[in-house]
């Protein structure tokens, strides 16, 4: 018991020694000072690794669906900013070329809205192409797909790709196209596509654009430019029983299609979609002077919310007949074509095509920019 006690009292005797040696040196004050004195004076700076990010996720409530008029508030346009120009577009304008879109019936452009702020984060484009291949089959372009910087790989693209795949498929497309560079080409493969050719670009100077269209009824009224006996026309009814569809079937499958479905397809030129044919005289053959249609291509026109709201034309179907390859006869199409595009007030003409045709193209006045990539309906 004596040697606890003296153990407890040795104990509380040190410490009230140290307890009193540390008052004496000045205490807390004391003690800051000298950590002063080892560290420098305080400089109110952060340590830059301080400063690194720190990741972390928030939960996301989103929706895809049409664009609506009041996107227009809801960041859909500084959205599109991200992808590429879009200048300066007032709401009145906005609204008129959403109500274009709808009345076209062939342009469906959805969007992922956040559901908690109402902001756009998301969105992309399909527009459904009539064909008179493929049995007057329909073609989907996805157009202008983006996703906001501050959510990007979380899924939402591929969900926006997914959906417009859907509205293809729900319209009758038996396949969707698009174009896209070669660092988006490995996220467009998880999307079902596959790279197939690549495509070519040609840009209109500013001053040479028609926004009101009003060329386009003269360029498109039958003419003669080269001589020779070859006029440009666009096509018309008559042409069921004439080479056209013979002259596309050196191009891809055509199929079998009855006389209506081709005059549907025709009647419905003209209101964004132009199939321009040329026809040569005397080339019907058997001596006569019967004509027929030795070349075709068509233009497709795409009202965009891009470039000021700009069009972009997309130049399709392409094909010279085989007895008169050589002969200058594809630069004269896509020279026709392009005037249609110039005077339907185009900012741009984008066409795809095979590699091994590219340089043809570039000595039309194209560039090669992108990728094709195509995913094919089963």
């Amino acid at each position: 018991m004596a040697s606890k006690t003296a153990f407890v009292a040795g104990a509380l005797s040190a410490s009230t020694a140290a307890l009193f040696l540390w008052r004496a040196r000045g205490g807390v004050e004391g003690a800051q000072a000298r950590r002063v004195r080892r560290a420098g004076p305080r400089r109110g700076t952060i340590d830059p690794a301080a400063l690194r990010a720190e990741p972390f996720d928030l939960p996301l409530r989103l929706a895809v669906r049409a664009l609506r008029a009041s996107d227009y508030e809801h960041r859909f346009l500084a959205l599109l900013a991200q992808l590429t120009t879009t200048g300066r577009i007032e709401r009145a304008f906005f609204e008129r070329r959403l109500a274009q879109c709808d009345a076209k019936s062939n342009t469906h452009i959805i969007v992922a809205e956040d559901r908690d702020t109402g902001a756009v984060l998301a969105s992309g484009t399909v527009v459904i192409e009539p064909k008179f291949i493929h049995e007057c089959g329909l073609v989907g372009h996805v157009e202008d797909v983006v996703v906001d910087s501050c959510v990007r790989r979380k899924g939402i693209g591929k969900r926006i790709v997914t959906r417009l795949l859907a509205l293809a498929r729900e319209a009758g497309a038996y396949k969707v196209i698009l174009d896209c560079a070669e660092d988006n080409v490995g996220f467009y493969e998880s999307c079902g596509f596959k790279r197939k050719e690549v495509m070519m670009i040609r840009y209109f100077a500013e001053d040479a654009l028609d926004a009101l269209g009003a060329a386009l009824p003269a360029v498109l009224a039958p003419s003669a430019p080269w001589g020779a006996g070859l006029t440009a026309r666009q096509v018309t009814e008559a042409d069921y029983d004439g080479a056209l569809l013979g002259l596309l079937g050196q191009l891809t499958t055509v199929g079998s299609i009855p006389r209506a479905y081709f005059n549907d397809r025709v009647a419905a030129l003209g209101r964004g979609q132009y199939l321009v044919v040329i026809e040569q005289e005397g080339g019907g053959g058997g001596g006569g002077s019967a004509s027929k249609v030795v070349a075709a291509g068509t233009l497709l026109v795409e009202a965009k919310f891009v470039h000021e709201a700009g069009l972009a034309g997309h130049i399709e179907d392409v094909v010279v007949d085989a007895s008169v390859r050589g002969k200058g006869l594809g630069k004269k199409i896509i020279s026709k074509l392009v005037d249609v595009a110039r005077a339907a007030g185009c900012y741009k003409v984008v066409l795809d095509c095979s590699a091994a045709n590219a340089g043809f193209y570039v000595k039309c006045g194209f560039a090669q920019k992108e990728v094709q990539m195509a995913h094919y309906f089963q």
